[in-house]
């Protein structure tokens, strides 16, 4: 629960955007309503402008009037506002641009491909929409890169168009799943899981920490600090009654050299994480515990020993973004290589 700083109402995480554009993926921590309200003012002027300026004095960013209207459309209290029947897109015109059909590949950090059939000329946020249809990620939760370079809603003072980005048939679109819609400061990693039968046995938490797309150090059960103090590891907690373990981890992030943190799990002596019972993990803000920033579900196939199951990133403005992961891998503790070299794709995939 979050209490919104100009209405000082208390709302849950799903009533806070989680960015207003794109361009500009900030949180305000404001709410819904009180967002949706000051954007609305800014574009009663007459006569009516196609941007205005960003909610944050700082943010040099536009915000266009289809990305105010998809913004009211993602609320939860959309009933409250008017909009359109139908929301306007302009592309503009963008020279020497052919509208063909392509077959585009969108890959999750999971690794999952999905082939999307769409046109150079399809408006960006359209785009976002077809992605919606097939896997059910709403467009204001979805970062777009391609090869490298975030796609954007708008380009030069109009609408951006696909092809303003180089993509072409056979094209792949990283998806990245924004999973936070608030300010993070402190984080919480915890973990827990039942003995495999007949067996004491750990499903380690661990993290990697990488700056300018290179990992430099970890911290897990033995290795339980990192050089600033900044993340710490509890180390094994047992319950051999109960045949239960348990970890811990905790993330300042303010104290971080590291530009991305990446958390795994990885099985010490089974072959694979199946061998475990009802595990359970999920990483949460130390100030709102009970909003769960992400989490992976062993209810999908675990046929290796390890995954890498989301990650936090340092964004251009300095705010921390949670994304989500779920790449399976190989490695663990005693020999974490193979598991590096599945984080050192997942940056490549990014364009670091």
């Amino acid at each position: 629960m979050y209490k919104c700083p100009k209405c000082h109402e208390t709302h849950l995480s799903e009533e806070i955007p989680p960015f207003l554009s794109p361009n500009c993926s900030h949180s305000l921590n404001l709410c819904y309503p009180c967002v949706i309200e000051a954007l609305q003012k800014l574009f009663q002027v007459q006569p009516e402008p196609t941007s205005v300026n960003c909610l944050d004095p700082n943010c040099p960013e536009q915000i266009t009037k289809v990305e105010y209207e998809l913004i009211v459309r993602s609320s939860p209290f959309n009933y409250l506002f008017e909009l359109p029947e139908k929301l306007e897109i302009h592309p503009g015109t963008a020279p020497d641009l052919p509208d063909q059909e392509i077959t585009v590949h969108v890959q999750t950090m999971d690794g999952t491909t999905k082939e999307v059939k769409t046109k150079t000329r399809m408006p960006v946020l359209s785009f976002k929409r077809q992605i919606q249809e097939q896997l059910q990620v709403e467009p204001l939760r979805q970062k777009l890169l391609h090869q490298g370079v975030v796609i954007t809603y708008h380009t030069s003072g109009r609408d951006a168009i696909l092809a303003d980005f180089h993509i072409t048939d056979q094209s792949r679109i990283i998806l990245l799943i924004v999973m936070v819609d608030h300010i993070l400061e402190d984080l919480e990693f915890h973990l827990i899981w039942g003995f495999p039968l007949g067996m004491i046995d750990y499903l380690d938490g661990s993290c990697f920490l990488s700056e300018k797309g290179r990992i430099f150090e970890f911290v897990d059960h033995s290795n339980n600090k990192d050089s600033k103090n900044a993340i710490v590891h509890s180390g094994d907690i047992l319950d051999r009654k109960n045949k239960r373990g348990e970890h811990r981890i905790s993330v300042n992030l303010g104290l971080t050299t590291a530009d991305a943190i990446f958390f795994t799990l990885s099985s010490y002596k089974a072959p694979t994480m199946a061998a475990f019972v009802s595990p359970q993990v999920k990483l949460v803000d130390r100030r709102d515990p009970d909003t769960v920033l992400s989490t992976y579900e062993f209810n999908q196939p675990a046929t290796e020993q390890a995954v890498v199951m989301c990650f936090v990133k340092k964004e251009a403005n300095g705010e921390w973004s949670v994304f989500r992961a779920g790449r399976l891998s190989k490695g663990n503790s005693r020999s974490y290589d193979p598991l590096k070299e599945t984080i050192a794709q997942l940056i490549q995939e990014q364009g670091q």
